[in-house]
């Protein structure tokens, strides 16, 4: 879990812009920038890939009391360090792609909304194209990458 101090001062900025981010239903960036900081994206990302190594009950810990200041900042915390995880399913060198910095979100739908398709290149390789259209994607705005269920 972050520091006290820390976490202090990630809940009293997340009291102080609640009501902007309800206006805006966005999270303010200094929100997702003080979040960042603390660490509490890192939770369940490997170590070698700059995680914090440390048990997830304490991610658990850290996002109830985000949450329990503003719901939505906790579900986007939530979300965003739910979403390292994969950096531990994904083969290497898409993980350090994924996670060049390991404090930029991720975010995630994972409801059927999409169709792929998939094309041969000429080099071996494949293409492939994601369309669709989906009703929301908590914490897009301050991913660097968007994970989908296709």
């Amino acid at each position: 879990m972050p520091t006290t101090s820390a976490l202090d001062g990630v809940l009293g900025l997340v009291a102080a812009r609640s009501a902007s981010a309800a206006q805006n239903r966005r999270l303010d960036d200094d929100v997702v920038a003080a979040i960042a900081h603390a660490g509490i994206g890192r939770t369940l990302l490997p170590v070698e890939l700059g995680g914090r190594g440390i048990p997830p009950g304490d991610l658990v810990e850290a996002v109830a009391q985000v949450a329990a200041v503003d719901g939505s900042t906790g579900w986007c915390t939530g979300i965003t360090a739910a979403c390292s995880l994969f950096g531990g399913y994904v083969s290497e060198d898409s993980a350090r792609d994924m996670y060049v910095d390991p404090d930029v979100g991720l975010a995630g739908m994972f409801a059927t909304a999409g169709v792929v398709t998939k094309r041969a290149r000429l080099d071996g390789g494949i293409d492939a194209t994601l369309t669709g259209r989906w009703p929301f994607t908590s914490n897009c705005l301050h991913s660097r990458w968007i994970a989908g269920d296709r």
